[in-house]
């Protein structure tokens, strides 16, 4: 399920993933870094999905794209689209390789990119569109307006404001402590700290 900024469901999604815990570096992949938009270098075949048999269950399917839990599917995703990102005029940056920039006259453009999620952002509103409807010619994209749980707007007076509103409404209602109270430091003041440590917490998934 995709959610917009709001909380709302933008669309329900289901996923093909392929048993790539089967994968041997250096048989069937070389480097590992969804991946769907990559392309793939090496022959892979994978058994039928549930519910979309053929007749002869003895067939298997072969790969000609990169697909969820393939081992080799994001650096394939990712080489695609930095070599695009080239193409297009981009550079990528010497000091973070998923960050690249593009310059025309006075205007910079910065792309961050983070697994299958991308951020745009920089001096001029019309070269951005631009460079979007550009890269969406290569890649079909959602624009959901948050990434990483980031919530960025731009005000009135030209500023902008980023939060992480719906993150914190999320977690809140994940641990149950909606109707919590707020202070000022997430600590306890009076806690005294034992160098014998302490009893393990008893639900450590509330931090994953």
């Amino acid at each position: 399920m995709k959610e917009n900024v709001d909380g709302s469901i933008n669309k329900y999604k289901a996923r093909l993933v392929a048993k790539g815990f089967h994968q041997v570096h250096g048989f069937d992949f070389h480097e590992n870094n969804a991946f769907l938009n990559g392309l793939l270098e090496e022959s892979v075949f994978m058994t039928q999905p549930p519910g979309f048999e053929v007749t002869d269950r003895s067939l298997i399917c072969k790969l000609n794209k990169a697909l969820y839990g393939l081992k080799q599917a994001p650096r394939q995703w990712f080489d695609r689209l930095k070599s695009t990102l080239l193409q297009f005029g981009f550079v990528g940056s010497k000091c973070d390789s998923s960050l690249f920039i593009y310059r025309h006259q006075v205007h910079t453009v910065y792309l961050l990119v983070s697994v299958y999620d991308i951020i745009i952002t920089g001096s001029s509103t019309s070269l951005i569109q631009q460079l979007t409807t550009k890269i969406h010619t290569a890649f079909s994209l959602k624009q959901l307006g948050h990434f990483l749980a980031l919530e960025i707007k731009y005000l009135p007076n030209n500023s902008t404001l980023m939060t992480q509103n719906k993150y914190i409404r999320d977690l809140l209602h994940k641990t149950h402590m909606v109707e919590a109270h707020s202070i000022s430091s997430p600590m306890v003041s009076n806690c005294k700290l034992s160098r014998h440590g302490a009893d393990i917490f008893h639900d450590p998934t509330l931090y994953y």
